[in-house]
């Protein structure tokens, strides 16, 4: 097509290129110093880049992104009875570090990009002995003056390499690619930099350290062969509207569908979502930042069983650095196969836990030029 393009324009460059007697009609002249600036003024006219905008385009040098989660469930983190406390259940503490680069051979500069990320992710639960599974331990003790739960996890560990197209508007939006997939439940002796168990524990550690031992240090429980490694395969496709554009606002729906092939049992999944948005761009010469604000639901089947959840972001952006702020409400119970407790325990309806939010932070910083 951009071949295409590129002929019309030699063409109407090349109308008058001979003399010839008038005619009733019309032609205009087009002077290019090089094959590049003729290239770069189609790609002018075709407004390539109309929504490559400051939160959803690479750039030509990159960018790195860096994401932390946590739950809490707003109560006492320090209570002594299970039944009123939920923190620290489920889906509790994820770090994400991602480097996104611009791939220009595969098509116009920033709207194709690789990306390879790494991320983790730790879900525990009690053992509590009369309600979960049967062990001699008690389930929350004192120990040097300090709250001690014990507790099962599960740390989902992944290692990705994606290929995406932008988030253009009025355009369609895709990503594959596929990776190394680890969920760890029997090493609880992992560093801080690379295990979001290592972090929870470090974390915990150090504010009780420094402060009024308000939250609870974890007896972590590692369950013998439990743990299991793969390989995976992921895709996602999705389609951007514009619902109103003014001078420096647009609104704007997304939606979508995604899906992973797992070689873990139960991994597996497809999903569909929905997004709506916000954007307000200041001006080039404000000094008023870029502002997004964005909701989204989504829903995923698993062979055995449904995870929904909702989530609200707040997104301010200058030129080169993005901060977010996300709060994702979960809608259903995690995904079977991140169940941390044993294998055996099925009889789940009468102990589930309240479905707390996950709390993410995050910053994006393009790479300088």
């Amino acid at each position: 097509m951009k071949h295409l393009i590129l002929g019309l324009f030699l063409l109407l460059g090349l109308a008058h290129a001979e003399e010839s007697a008038p005619v009733a009609t019309s032609s205009l002249r087009f002077n290019f110093s090089s094959l590049e600036s003729m290239e770069a003024a189609a790609e002018e006219l075709l407004d390539a880049k109309t929504a490559a905008n400051v939160f959803d385009e690479v750039g030509a040098n990159g960018k790195f992104e860096m994401v932390f989660s946590n739950d809490y469930d707003l109560g006492d983190p320090a209570s002594s009875n299970f039944d009123e406390v939920s923190d620290d259940v489920g889906r509790t503490h994820g770090f994400k570090i991602a480097f996104h680069e611009n791939i220009a051979p595969m098509g116009r500069k920033d709207l194709y990009y690789v990306t390879i990320s790494y991320e983790s992710n730790l879900y525990t639960d009690s053992n509590n002995p009369e309600v979960f599974h049967k062990t001699p331990l008690e389930v929350i003790y004192a120990e040097n003056k300090r709250w001690v739960a014990d507790a099962y996890f599960k740390e989902e560990n992944l290692l990705k390499l994606l290929i995406s197209k932008s988030k253009t508007n009025d355009a369609y939006f895709w990503t594959i690619g596929g990776g190394y997939q680890e969920l760890n439940a029997d090493n609880a002796q992992r560093g801080v930099f690379l295990s979001s168990l290592g972090q929870q524990k470090w974390w915990h550690e150090t504010l009780n350290a420094v402060g009024d031992g308000a939250f609870r240090n974890y007896n972590y429980l590692e369950q013998e062969d439990a743990t299991q490694k793969g390989g995976f395969v992921s895709a996602e496709i999705g389609r951007d509207f514009t619902l109103y554009n003014g001078e420096s606002t647009r609104g704007f729906a997304r939606v979508g569908a995604n899906s992973r092939l797992s070689s873990i049992e139960g991994a597996s999944y497809g999903g569909l979502f929905i997004q709506a948005g916000h954007d307000y761009k200041a001006s080039e010469s404000s000094n008023i930042p870029h502002v997004r604000f964005l909701m989204a639901a989504q829903v995923d089947k698993y062979a055995e069983g449904v995870n929904a959840f909702a989530f609200v972001e707040l997104s301010v952006a200058s030129e080169s650095v993005v901060g977010k702020f996300k709060i994702i409400q979960p809608l259903t119970q995690d995904p079977k196969y991140l169940n941390p407790l044993p294998q055996d325990f099925e009889a789940r309806d009468h102990g589930l836990m309240k479905k707390e939010p996950v709390f993410f932070l995050g910053i994006e910083a393009k790479f300088p030029n």
